[in-house]
């Protein structure tokens, strides 16, 4: 029965976020036909936020739907708040030809160092090949909010990230209090997007949390079929005894593929 539910639920939160994706993917159009940029933090769109010290990749697409080739001059990134640190665009389109109907595509990171929002937006400039004419796109703007919550933490992994099947994998959620406060009510969650990997049961260790303390829950997971694999994102959600407010925070998440 517990796994019916948790199987039921794993599919309403699957189709839950293809949903949520297609509507908020963040694509900037210029006039049909010329590229356009679209940018997103993949993880960070499925898990909700991300807390201080965590560091995620924004994916940026240049895709042309032009009939004539595009040489790429410049892809420049900025951003409007300071809760994120970023480093340089991993690969630069500068020089490159778009030809018609491909993509490039990069990735940029960023390190969550404050509280708050900030919210990134690019442009890219490009010349037509053929015409000689040039082009100037920026994207829709992409945000990211980090948590100011510093006193509960989360870690999650998985035994062996590919296994073989009917292996059982331990997948182990760690939770500790670096503040003062007494957290009640203490529990985990788990769940996967992908296919073939089931959970089969827990164990957790402790429900509340004074100060300085940790605990786990470890899952047993069994994948069924070759090829099998899923994204696993994991959470810790606890009550803060000093508020009374209840607090929600996300692991990074990780892959695991049956062989």
């Amino acid at each position: 029965m517990q796994l019916y539910f948790r199987t039921k639920r794993l599919l309403s939160l699957t189709m839950l976020l293809v949903l949520t994706l297609m509507f908020t993917t963040q694509i900037a159009h210029a006039q049909s036909g010329d590229p356009y940029v679209r940018l997103g933090f993949p993880y960070v769109e499925l898990v909700g936020n991300v807390t201080i010290g965590r560091t995620v990749p924004m994916s940026i697409e240049i895709t042309n739907l032009a009939s004539n080739p595009v040489r790429a001059t410049s892809l420049q990134c900025t951003q409007q708040g300071t809760s994120l640190s970023a480093s340089s665009i991993s690969r630069l389109p500068n020089g490159s030809v778009i030809g018609a109907g491909t993509t490039f595509s990069t990735q940029q990171y960023y390190r969550a160092v404050s509280a708050g929002r900030t919210d990134v937006t690019c442009v890219f400039k490009g010349t037509d090949t053929v015409t000689g004419a040039p082009l100037t796109i920026i994207s829709s703007t992409t945000g990211l909010n980090v948590l100011s919550e510093t006193r509960l933490s989360v870690e999650a992994y998985a035994g062996t990230n590919s296994a073989n099947v009917g292996e059982i994998i331990y997948l182990t959620v760690v939770y500790g209090n670096r503040g003062k406060t007494t957290f009640t009510n203490v529990k985990t969650d788990c769940w996967s997007l992908g296919k073939g990997i089931f959970f089969l049961d827990e164990r957790q260790t402790q429900t509340t949390l004074p100060s300085g303390q940790s605990g786990f829950t470890q899952y047993r997971l069994q994948g069924v079929f070759h090829s099998a694999g899923g994204i696993f994102f994991c959470s810790v959600t606890a009550l803060d005894t000093s508020t009374n407010t209840q607090v929600t925070i996300p692991a990074a998440p990780f892959l695991v593929s049956i062989r």
